[in-house]
């Protein structure tokens, strides 16, 4: 899968290190770093909601606070309020610049995560603003640019990536390779996949698309068509043979790396392309709702007959969508989505289809 694989707090070489927190203030900042660093991002937002606003720190020192305790509600799965704390840090306008480009890139990552891929492109198009090597950053576009079909775009931003230095080459080898997939020539498509993994033997997402492009894939099974809804009277859901982990939870990236100093290692995020399944689709609006997520393709596809069987005729009609995404130390997932119906919000299809014992969040596109 590609990677959402994403650089929370990026250690990219151009961005300067900030500094720790100003002399004399106490010494119980230094335990919320420690705190993220060793997951316990709980202890760390209530520290520091503690120390925010306290009148023997500095303005740059509570900055840092707010970044410090976004990471930890985005670590908590609390990715509004994450927003809302990086929005109050950036709004400052008090870091430094290396720093200011990596609160908006980790912003960017959070959007993401959200499916507000439009607001996410334009949090790394301004922290490339102001260090244009990120290449962290690059390669995070691109897989954005590429989810929504503007695959020149991506191309431009993952061989930009390459070109600053990009210390994992074998994402951007690899977003290039799903590209020349999506463009129709599975020549060049191996070529970049044979790219990455040189890059990086391990790399199994480039391992996989090598086996895909030399076999046939494994057919799969039969989905539901628009006239095949079921008629049956609503049941509890069934379970799906593989046990998808809740779409509220985080896919995309491994646990949260220590923010000070703010110089940990780049994640990225998922670059993912709807590997959309043939059936009619029912009129729909432009928001969609994922269903959750699986570590295999065909359990999610064999899922969406569980799932229309179980929505109580609210799936039929609608066409699934299933996206992967590639997680570093967790593996890859396959996103189960399709769209909300036309006049209703992502979030009110949600409270429906959760009304009948399913799964749902709003995943705007």
């Amino acid at each position: 899968m590609e990677s959402r694989i994403i650089c929370r707090l990026c250690a990219v070489v151009v961005l300067a290190s900030a500094p720790a927190f100003a002399d004399g203030a106490p010494a119980s900042l230094a335990t919320i770093a420690a705190a993220l660093r060793e997951g316990r991002a709980q202890d760390a937002e209530a520290q520091a909601s503690s120390l925010l606003g306290n009148p023997s720190l500095t303005h740059l020192d509570n900055t840092y606070l707010l970044l410090d305790r976004a990471l930890a509600r985005e670590q908590l799965g609390k990715r509004e309020d994450s927003i809302a704390d990086f929005t109050a840090a950036i709004d400052e306008n008090v870091l430094p610049r290396g720093d200011l480009a990596r609160a908006l890139f980790d912003r960017g990552v959070t959007q993401d995560e959200l499916g507000r891929t439009a607001d996410a492109i334009a949090d790394y198009s301004r922290a490339l603003g102001l260090v244009p090597g990120y290449a962290t950053a690059l390669n995070n576009r691109a897989n954005a640019y590429r989810r929504t079909g503007q695959l020149q775009l991506a191309r431009s931003d993952y061989r930009a990536a390459l070109a600053a230095g990009d210390d994992e080459p074998e994402y951007p080898y690899y977003g290039l390779g799903r590209v020349a997939e999506a463009q129709g020539d599975s020549s060049a498509a191996e070529s970049y996949y044979r790219k990455a993994l040189a890059a990086n033997a391990q790399f199994g997402p480039a391992s996989e698309r090598l086996t895909s492009l030399a076999s046939e894939a494994s057919p799969k099974p039969p989905l539901h068509a628009p006239d095949e809804a079921v008629a049956e009277p609503v049941k509890q859901a069934q379970a799906a043979p593989a046990k998808p982990h809740s779409p509220s939870e985080s896919d995309l990236r491994p646990a949260i790396l220590d923010p000070a100093p703010r110089n940990a290692r780049p994640v990225r995020v998922a670059e993912t392309i709807p590997a959309e399944l043939p059936l009619s689709v029912a009129s729909a609006s432009g928001e969609m709702v994922q269903l959750g997520a699986w570590h295999a393709e065909l359990d999610a596809a064999r899922a969406w007959n569980h799932l229309v069987d179980s929505a109580g005729g609210l799936l039929g009609g609608f066409k699934p969508h299933i996206m992967e995404a590639d997680v570093p130390g967790k593996g890859r997932y396959w996103r189960l989505r399709t769209n909300a119906p036309e006049g209703m919000t992502a979030s009110a299809f949600c409270a429906q289809l959760k009304a009948k014992g399913l799964n749902c969040i709003a995943a705007k596109s």
